[in-house]
Order: structure tokens, then C-alpha cells, then sequence
């Protein structure tokens, strides 16, 4: 009996902490799962909303991960003290102080956002999932018997534990975004999985988007990518 498998959108497996490991990488990196599972796989993108402008500066995550002293204190002026105005057409608002979040579009940015989410590696794992993230992008991948009729409270109970996770850190997992995509792997239909998350149900989908790709059903051969 083949194993069918679970790939849950959101979380790479620790992603721009690599140098030159891109977002082409990191979309083979999964993409070569799916393919190694060799049976029925589900793709669940999870979404954060606002990711990045909402990570919480007073999070003890870097003294946790052995960063302190002088290396600390850099980090702290880094974000610390940020203010940000808008102009549209001649006018310029007063400033405003920023107290969440990491610079968009830095270099850091990516980095720092990885660094204050690593902890949810711990999560997923708890259940059995492995998973792949980059940046605020995370796939979880899992794998699962056709006939168990546990897979959908499986995971479901993952989903409600990473979702208590961001809520915790300040962030937040978006069910309106999250897409779940079951890929078998013969041509016999795809278990029908009930998932919820926050009261919201999450309902299989046709195609799942993956760091700006859209995967869809059947999935191609390898040959192809």
C-alpha cells in the first residue's frame, strides 16, 4: 500500500540562514520531497499575515540562541529607535515610531524573521511532520496511509498548535490563505481530508502556490523540473 504524503505551505526547513540558498533552491528542496514520498502527498501553504512588521523586539529569541554582548547590542540598534513617515503629493505625515517588526526589503530582514521563528521547528516536529521554511514561507511535509482515517484530525491538531505558537510570538496564520493540495500517487482520487483551523474550514484545492510557483495536480515528473 503506498503512503501518501503531507506538505503544509510556510515553513522552510531553515532557509536564507544559507548562503546562496535561494528561493530556486528552496522550491526544488520541496519539490524533490514530494517526489521521494512516492505516493499521496498534501501541500498546505500556511500564510502569515503581516509577518514581518509584526515580530515583537522585546522576544528574548536571540539571547536564546546564544547571542549577547557586544553581537546583542548590534541587533538591538538595528531595530530599536525605527520611525517611518509617508509622503503623497508634496505632504509628508509626522513620524511615527515603529515597535514591531524587521526592515523589509534589507538584507537582515529574511535573517532576523528566521531567527525569531526557529522555535516552530520544535512544533511541527512534535507531530511527526517535517517541514522546510524560507523566510515567512513554510511547507510542512507529512506522510499518511490512504485508509487512515486519522489524517484529518492529525492534521488539523498540528495546524492548531502552530496557529497558538504565532499567536504567542505575535503573529498570525491567515485560514482564508492557507490552501491544501492532496497529490496521489496513482491515479485513484484523493482521500477527502476535513481540516479546520480557528473555526474556519480549509478545503482542498487544485493548484497551491509555493514561493511565486503554483504546484498542481497531477504533479509533474521529475523530469520536467
Amino acid at each position: 500500500m503506498s503512503r501518501p504524503a503531507v506538505i503544509c505551505g510556510g515553513l522552510d526547513s531553515t532557509r536564507p540562514l544559507k548562503a546562496a540558498y535561494s528561493t530556486e533552491t528552496a522550491f526544488l528542496a520541496v519539490t524533490e520531497k514530494l517526489h521521494a514520498a512516492r505516493s499521496a502527498k498534501l501541500s498546505s501553504v500556511l500564510n502569515l499575515s503581516a509577518a514581518f512588521d509584526t515580530v515583537n523586539h522585546k522576544e528574548s529569541t536571540l539571547r536564546s540562541l546564544g547571542i549577547c554582548g557586544t553581537a546583542w547590542e548590534w541587533f538591538a540598534s538595528y531595530l530599536d529607535g525605527r520611525s517611518y513617515q509617508v509622503t503623497w503629493k508634496g505632504l509628508t505625515s509626522a513620524p511615527r515610531r515603529h515597535s514591531t517588526g524587521v526592515p523589509q526589503g534589507s538584507v537582515l530582514g529574511p535573517l532576523l524573521f528566521s531567527l525569531y521563528t526557529h522555535s516552530l521547528g520544535k512544533v511541527i516536529s512534535s507531530h511527526g511532520f517535517s517541514y522546510h521554511c524560507y523566510a515567512d514561507d513554510t511547507q510542512l511535509i507529512f506522510s499518511f496511509l490512504p485508509s487512515d482515517t486519522t489524517a484529518s484530525a492529525w492534521i488539523s491538531a498540528c495546524l492548531v498548535d502552530i496557529s497558538s505558537w504565532m499567536t504567542d510570538h505575535q503573529l498570525k496564520l491567515n485560514p482564508s490563505k492557507t490552501e491544501l493540495l492532496v497529490i496521489p500517487g496513482d491515479p485513484s482520487p484523493a482521500q477527502d481530508l476535513a481540516i479546520s483551523l480557528n473555526n474556519s474550514m480549509i478545503s482542498l484545492s487544485a493548484t497551491a502556490r509555493n514561493l511565486g510557483v503554483t504546484i498542481n495536480c497531477p504533479f509533474p515528473p521529475m523530469s520536467l523540473i
